[in-house]
Protein backbone atom coordinates (compact mmCIF):
# COMPACT_ATOMS: atom_id res chain seq x y z
CA UNK A 1 0.00 0.00 0.00
CA UNK A 2 1.61 3.13 -1.29
CA UNK A 3 1.36 5.91 2.16
CA UNK A 4 0.48 9.54 0.70
CA UNK A 5 0.85 12.81 2.66
CA UNK A 6 -2.30 15.03 3.93
CA UNK A 7 -2.15 17.31 0.92
CA UNK A 8 -2.08 13.65 -1.67
CA UNK A 9 1.31 14.07 -2.19
CA UNK A 10 3.64 11.08 -2.66
CA UNK A 11 5.81 10.72 0.48
CA UNK A 12 7.85 7.77 -1.05
CA UNK A 13 7.10 4.86 1.39
CA UNK A 14 5.05 2.15 1.15
CA UNK A 15 3.68 -0.65 3.62
CA UNK A 16 3.80 -4.04 2.47
CA UNK A 17 1.85 -6.86 4.45
CA UNK A 18 3.39 -10.50 4.36
CA UNK A 19 1.92 -13.65 5.82
CA UNK A 20 4.59 -15.00 7.51
CA UNK A 21 7.16 -13.08 10.02
CA UNK A 22 10.55 -14.51 7.92
CA UNK A 23 9.02 -13.22 4.83
CA UNK A 24 10.06 -9.69 6.00
CA UNK A 25 13.35 -10.65 7.16
CA UNK A 26 13.98 -12.04 4.37
CA UNK A 27 12.62 -8.56 2.41
CA UNK A 28 15.02 -6.56 4.98
CA UNK A 29 17.71 -8.61 4.19
CA UNK A 30 18.06 -8.62 0.30
CA UNK A 31 21.54 -7.89 -1.09
CA UNK A 32 22.55 -6.08 -4.16
CA UNK A 33 21.23 -5.91 -6.92
CA UNK A 34 18.05 -7.92 -5.68
CA UNK A 35 16.80 -4.66 -3.85
CA UNK A 36 16.89 -2.53 -6.47
CA UNK A 37 13.44 -0.97 -8.37
CA UNK A 38 14.11 0.68 -11.81
CA UNK A 39 17.92 0.97 -10.69
CA UNK A 40 17.26 2.37 -7.46
CA UNK A 41 18.07 0.59 -4.16
CA UNK A 42 15.06 0.35 -1.86
CA UNK A 43 15.79 0.72 2.17
CA UNK A 44 13.23 -1.90 3.53
CA UNK A 45 12.39 -1.62 7.66
CA UNK A 46 10.25 -3.12 9.95
CA UNK A 47 7.50 -1.40 9.98
CA UNK A 48 6.78 -1.40 13.73
CA UNK A 49 9.96 -0.30 14.28
CA UNK A 50 9.24 3.41 13.52
CA UNK A 51 6.11 3.01 16.41
CA UNK A 52 7.35 4.61 19.61
CA UNK A 53 7.61 1.49 22.50
CA UNK A 54 6.38 3.05 25.63
CA UNK A 55 9.17 2.30 28.42
CA UNK A 56 6.81 0.18 30.88
CA UNK A 57 3.93 -2.62 29.71
CA UNK A 58 0.70 -2.38 31.57
CA UNK A 59 -0.86 -5.71 31.44
CA UNK A 60 -3.61 -5.04 33.33
CA UNK A 61 -5.36 -2.90 29.84
CA UNK A 62 -6.47 -5.00 27.34
CA UNK A 63 -4.32 -4.23 24.43
CA UNK A 64 -6.25 -2.75 21.62
CA UNK A 65 -5.64 -3.88 17.89
CA UNK A 66 -4.82 -0.91 15.09
CA UNK A 67 -6.21 -0.92 11.96
CA UNK A 68 -4.09 -0.95 8.70
CA UNK A 69 -4.73 3.05 8.52
CA UNK A 70 -4.06 3.70 11.67
CA UNK A 71 -0.73 1.42 11.90
CA UNK A 72 0.35 3.73 8.75
CA UNK A 73 -0.21 7.14 10.59
CA UNK A 74 1.96 6.29 13.50
CA UNK A 75 4.57 5.39 11.19
CA UNK A 76 4.24 7.85 9.20
CA UNK A 77 4.36 9.99 12.78
CA UNK A 78 7.62 8.50 13.79
CA UNK A 79 9.06 9.65 10.72
CA UNK A 80 7.90 13.29 11.11
CA UNK A 81 10.26 15.71 11.86
CA UNK A 82 10.93 17.86 15.44
CA UNK A 83 9.07 21.18 15.32
CA UNK A 84 12.32 22.81 16.96
CA UNK A 85 14.41 22.01 13.93
CA UNK A 86 11.74 23.17 11.11
CA UNK A 87 14.37 26.23 10.34
CA UNK A 88 15.98 26.56 7.39
CA UNK A 89 19.46 26.16 8.31
CA UNK A 90 18.90 23.19 9.81
CA UNK A 91 20.07 20.58 6.50
CA UNK A 92 23.16 19.41 7.14
CA UNK A 93 23.49 15.47 8.14
CA UNK A 94 26.63 14.13 10.33
CA UNK A 95 27.18 10.22 9.33
CA UNK A 96 29.32 8.35 11.57
CA UNK A 97 30.45 4.66 12.33
CA UNK A 98 31.46 4.42 8.69
CA UNK A 99 33.86 1.03 7.62
CA UNK A 100 37.14 2.40 5.86
CA UNK A 101 35.81 0.38 2.63
CA UNK A 102 33.03 3.04 2.74
CA UNK A 103 33.82 5.03 -0.46
CA UNK A 104 32.30 8.91 -1.08
CA UNK A 105 30.64 7.27 -4.43
CA UNK A 106 28.31 4.85 -2.35
CA UNK A 107 27.23 7.59 0.08
CA UNK A 108 26.32 9.71 -2.85
CA UNK A 109 24.69 6.57 -4.31
CA UNK A 110 22.27 5.94 -1.36
CA UNK A 111 21.67 9.30 -0.14
CA UNK A 112 20.79 10.91 -3.55
CA UNK A 113 17.49 9.95 -3.85
CA UNK A 114 16.51 11.79 -0.96
CA UNK A 115 16.94 15.25 -2.68
CA UNK A 116 19.23 17.26 -3.71
CA UNK A 117 23.01 17.91 -2.06
CA UNK A 118 24.20 21.32 -1.47
CA UNK A 119 27.79 20.18 -0.28
CA UNK A 120 29.54 16.93 0.21
CA UNK A 121 32.32 16.49 2.32
CA UNK A 122 33.80 12.42 3.43
CA UNK A 123 36.19 11.95 5.65
CA UNK A 124 37.78 9.12 7.87
CA UNK A 125 34.68 6.80 9.01
CA UNK A 126 32.43 9.75 8.84
CA UNK A 127 30.86 12.27 6.05
CA UNK A 128 28.62 15.31 5.70
CA UNK A 129 26.38 16.23 3.98
CA UNK A 130 24.35 19.25 3.24
CA UNK A 131 21.09 19.41 1.93
CA UNK A 132 19.22 21.93 -0.47
CA UNK A 133 15.86 21.77 1.77
CA UNK A 134 15.30 21.18 4.94
CA UNK A 135 12.53 18.53 4.30
CA UNK A 136 15.41 16.30 2.48
CA UNK A 137 17.74 16.16 5.08
CA UNK A 138 15.24 15.48 7.64
CA UNK A 139 13.58 12.44 5.47
CA UNK A 140 17.33 11.12 4.83
CA UNK A 141 18.31 11.07 8.50
CA UNK A 142 14.39 9.19 9.89
CA UNK A 143 15.02 6.74 6.67
CA UNK A 144 18.47 6.20 7.13
CA UNK A 145 19.51 6.04 11.31
CA UNK A 146 20.89 2.36 12.06
CA UNK A 147 20.93 1.44 8.51
CA UNK A 148 23.69 -1.27 8.38
CA UNK A 149 26.42 -0.48 6.00
CA UNK A 150 28.86 -3.24 5.49
CA UNK A 151 27.79 -4.67 8.55
CA UNK A 152 27.85 -1.72 10.85
CA UNK A 153 24.90 0.57 11.43
CA UNK A 154 24.83 4.31 10.70
CA UNK A 155 25.42 7.19 13.25
CA UNK A 156 23.05 10.00 11.72
CA UNK A 157 22.80 13.56 13.49
CA UNK A 158 21.78 16.69 12.05
CA UNK A 159 23.94 20.36 12.49
CA UNK A 160 22.38 23.34 12.35
CA UNK A 161 24.12 25.71 9.85
CA UNK A 162 25.38 29.07 10.19
CA UNK A 163 23.34 31.59 9.16
CA UNK A 164 24.38 33.45 5.82
CA UNK A 165 25.68 37.51 6.89
CA UNK A 166 24.86 40.12 4.46
CA UNK A 167 28.00 41.93 3.48
CA UNK A 168 27.35 45.40 3.50
CA UNK A 169 27.63 47.38 0.49
CA UNK A 170 30.85 49.05 -0.52
CA UNK A 171 31.19 53.22 0.49
CA UNK A 172 30.41 55.15 -2.49
CA UNK A 173 33.57 56.73 -4.21
CA UNK A 174 34.65 59.74 -3.58
CA UNK A 175 33.49 62.49 -5.69
CA UNK A 176 36.69 64.69 -7.32
CA UNK A 177 37.51 67.64 -5.71
CA UNK A 178 36.53 70.97 -7.59
CA UNK A 179 39.83 72.24 -9.92
CA UNK A 180 41.43 75.02 -8.67
CA UNK A 181 42.82 77.13 -10.75
CA UNK A 182 45.13 79.17 -8.94
CA UNK A 183 47.26 75.76 -8.24
CA UNK A 184 46.96 74.59 -11.82
CA UNK A 185 49.71 74.60 -14.30
CA UNK A 186 47.53 73.00 -17.23
CA UNK A 187 46.95 75.86 -19.45
CA UNK A 188 50.23 76.49 -21.22
CA UNK A 189 51.69 79.04 -19.45
CA UNK A 190 55.09 78.29 -17.79
CA UNK A 191 57.17 79.55 -14.56
CA UNK A 192 55.38 79.74 -10.60
CA UNK A 193 55.03 83.16 -10.12
CA UNK A 194 51.83 84.50 -8.81
CA UNK A 195 51.91 86.96 -12.07
CA UNK A 196 51.80 84.09 -14.50
CA UNK A 197 49.30 82.25 -11.98
CA UNK A 198 46.72 85.65 -12.65
CA UNK A 199 48.11 85.66 -16.49
CA UNK A 200 46.56 81.78 -16.98
CA UNK A 201 43.57 82.80 -14.73
CA UNK A 202 42.74 85.76 -17.11
CA UNK A 203 43.40 83.74 -20.38
CA UNK A 204 41.18 81.30 -19.11
CA UNK A 205 38.42 83.50 -18.77
CA UNK A 206 39.38 85.29 -22.20
CA UNK A 207 38.93 81.94 -24.27
CA UNK A 208 35.30 80.64 -22.27
CA UNK A 209 33.91 83.79 -20.58
CA UNK A 210 34.50 85.92 -23.30
CA UNK A 211 35.23 83.89 -26.80
CA UNK A 212 33.16 86.35 -28.98
CA UNK A 213 35.92 88.97 -28.55
CA UNK A 214 38.33 86.76 -31.11
CA UNK A 215 38.67 84.49 -28.42
CA UNK A 216 38.06 80.46 -29.07
CA UNK A 217 35.29 79.60 -32.40
CA UNK A 218 32.21 78.17 -31.96
CA UNK A 219 33.30 76.53 -35.53
CA UNK A 220 36.67 75.76 -36.57
CA UNK A 221 37.39 76.94 -39.88
CA UNK A 222 34.21 78.03 -40.66
CA UNK A 223 33.70 81.60 -39.19
CA UNK A 224 35.63 83.39 -36.53
CA UNK A 225 33.48 85.46 -34.27
CA UNK A 226 33.72 89.23 -34.03
CA UNK A 227 32.06 91.77 -31.90
CA UNK A 228 29.72 93.02 -33.93
CA UNK A 229 28.43 89.00 -33.89
CA UNK A 230 28.94 89.36 -37.52
CA UNK A 231 30.91 86.15 -38.83
CA UNK A 232 33.69 86.46 -41.01
CA UNK A 233 35.60 83.67 -43.49
CA UNK A 234 38.20 82.11 -41.34
CA UNK A 235 41.85 82.09 -43.04
CA UNK A 236 42.38 79.07 -45.57
CA UNK A 237 45.46 77.93 -43.08
CA UNK A 238 43.15 77.46 -40.39
CA UNK A 239 40.31 75.30 -42.38
CA UNK A 240 42.93 73.26 -44.21
CA UNK A 241 45.13 72.50 -40.64
CA UNK A 242 44.80 69.42 -38.73
CA UNK A 243 42.92 69.65 -35.55
CA UNK A 244 45.51 69.77 -32.36
CA UNK A 245 46.20 66.44 -30.69
CA UNK A 246 44.25 66.26 -27.32
CA UNK A 247 46.23 65.63 -24.32
CA UNK A 248 44.76 62.76 -21.34
CA UNK A 249 41.96 64.37 -19.38
CA UNK A 250 42.63 63.47 -15.33
CA UNK A 251 40.14 63.98 -12.53
CA UNK A 252 40.08 67.75 -12.87
CA UNK A 253 39.49 68.40 -16.18
CA UNK A 254 36.52 69.99 -17.53
CA UNK A 255 36.30 69.50 -21.02
CA UNK A 256 34.60 66.68 -22.61
CA UNK A 257 35.51 65.64 -26.15
CA UNK A 258 33.00 63.90 -28.94
CA UNK A 259 33.58 62.06 -31.41
CA UNK A 260 32.13 60.47 -34.62
CA UNK A 261 29.18 63.09 -34.13
CA UNK A 262 29.14 63.72 -37.75
CA UNK A 263 31.34 62.50 -40.87
CA UNK A 264 32.83 66.04 -42.08
CA UNK A 265 32.78 65.09 -45.80
CA UNK A 266 29.41 64.68 -45.78
CA UNK A 267 27.78 68.00 -44.94
CA UNK A 268 27.23 69.93 -48.14
CA UNK A 269 27.19 73.75 -46.89
CA UNK A 270 25.22 75.25 -50.29
CA UNK A 271 22.43 72.83 -49.42
CA UNK A 272 22.81 73.01 -45.15
CA UNK A 273 24.35 76.60 -44.54
CA UNK A 274 23.79 76.25 -40.68
CA UNK A 275 24.56 72.31 -40.44
CA UNK A 276 27.46 73.43 -37.91
CA UNK A 277 25.85 76.22 -36.02
CA UNK A 278 23.04 73.57 -35.68
CA UNK A 279 24.63 70.49 -34.51
CA UNK A 280 26.33 72.67 -31.87
CA UNK A 281 23.44 74.36 -30.30
CA UNK A 282 21.74 70.57 -30.41
CA UNK A 283 25.33 69.57 -28.71
CA UNK A 284 24.88 72.20 -26.35
CA UNK A 285 21.10 71.73 -25.22
CA UNK A 286 21.89 67.75 -25.07
CA UNK A 287 24.85 68.42 -22.82
CA UNK A 288 23.46 70.57 -20.84
CA UNK A 289 21.27 68.29 -19.04
CA UNK A 290 24.11 67.10 -17.03
CA UNK A 291 26.02 70.79 -16.11
CA UNK A 292 26.11 73.63 -16.84
CA UNK A 293 28.08 74.41 -20.36
CA UNK A 294 30.77 76.91 -20.66
CA UNK A 295 31.10 76.51 -24.04
CA UNK A 296 31.09 74.68 -27.15
CA UNK A 297 33.31 74.12 -30.46
CA UNK A 298 32.71 72.62 -33.32
CA UNK A 299 35.76 71.36 -35.00
CA UNK A 300 34.73 69.74 -38.84
CA UNK A 301 38.85 69.12 -39.22
CA UNK A 302 40.17 65.55 -39.67
CA UNK A 303 37.44 62.86 -40.91
CA UNK A 304 35.81 62.26 -37.41
CA UNK A 305 34.22 65.08 -36.57
CA UNK A 306 35.22 66.86 -33.19
CA UNK A 307 32.60 68.76 -30.85
CA UNK A 308 34.18 70.10 -27.48
CA UNK A 309 32.37 71.15 -24.62
CA UNK A 310 33.46 72.84 -21.62
CA UNK A 311 32.00 72.18 -18.38
CA UNK A 312 31.98 74.38 -15.20
CA UNK A 313 33.22 72.10 -13.10
CA UNK A 314 34.84 67.91 -13.56
CA UNK A 315 31.83 66.12 -12.07
CA UNK A 316 29.22 67.76 -14.45
CA UNK A 317 32.15 66.85 -17.25
CA UNK A 318 32.62 63.06 -15.42
CA UNK A 319 28.09 62.68 -15.67
CA UNK A 320 28.09 64.02 -19.37
CA UNK A 321 31.22 61.63 -20.19
CA UNK A 322 29.10 58.65 -18.84
CA UNK A 323 26.15 59.38 -20.07
CA UNK A 324 26.93 60.13 -23.61
CA UNK A 325 29.37 57.55 -23.82
CA UNK A 326 28.46 54.49 -26.81
CA UNK A 327 25.33 56.17 -27.33
CA UNK A 328 23.67 56.23 -31.23
CA UNK A 329 23.28 59.94 -32.77
CA UNK A 330 21.47 59.80 -36.54
CA UNK A 331 23.10 56.36 -36.57
CA UNK A 332 26.84 56.90 -35.21
CA UNK A 333 27.99 55.77 -31.91
CA UNK A 334 29.34 58.55 -30.19
CA UNK A 335 32.61 58.25 -28.45
CA UNK A 336 32.97 60.41 -25.43
CA UNK A 337 35.91 60.82 -23.29
CA UNK A 338 37.69 63.77 -20.81
CA UNK A 339 40.42 65.43 -22.16
CA UNK A 340 42.79 68.39 -20.78
CA UNK A 341 41.93 71.48 -20.52
CA UNK A 342 44.92 73.31 -22.47
CA UNK A 343 42.59 72.37 -25.83
CA UNK A 344 41.54 75.35 -25.51
CA UNK A 345 44.32 77.08 -25.63
CA UNK A 346 45.80 75.39 -28.76
CA UNK A 347 42.27 76.35 -30.60
CA UNK A 348 42.75 79.71 -29.35
CA UNK A 349 46.22 79.65 -30.46
CA UNK A 350 45.37 78.76 -34.07
CA UNK A 351 42.48 81.08 -33.88
CA UNK A 352 45.21 83.76 -33.56
CA UNK A 353 47.54 82.25 -35.69
CA UNK A 354 45.46 82.28 -38.78
CA UNK A 355 43.84 85.77 -38.67
CA UNK A 356 47.35 87.18 -38.17
CA UNK A 357 48.13 84.95 -41.53
CA UNK A 358 45.22 86.48 -43.47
Amino acid sequence: MCVYGPKGERTGVAVVTFTQDEHVARAIGLPAPFNEILGQAVQAKRADAQVPKKSAVDNSQPKRALTRQQFTQQVLAGLKMNPSESAPNMRKLHIKNLRAVVRDEDMKGIFKPFGTFEEFEMGSGECWITFQNHNDAQDAMSSMQGFQLVGQELQISMISLKPKTVEPPPPPKPKPMAMDLKADSDFGATGSSDSNVHNRIELMKKLLDKHSEKGVPTVVGLAVPTGNDKPVAAAPSLSNSLPPAPKAGSSTSRTLLLQNMFTPAKVDLQKQPEFYNEIREDTHDECAKFGKVVHVTVDPRGSSGLIYVMYDSPQQRLAGEMALNGRWFEGKKIMAMGIDDCIWTDLAAQTQAAAQAS
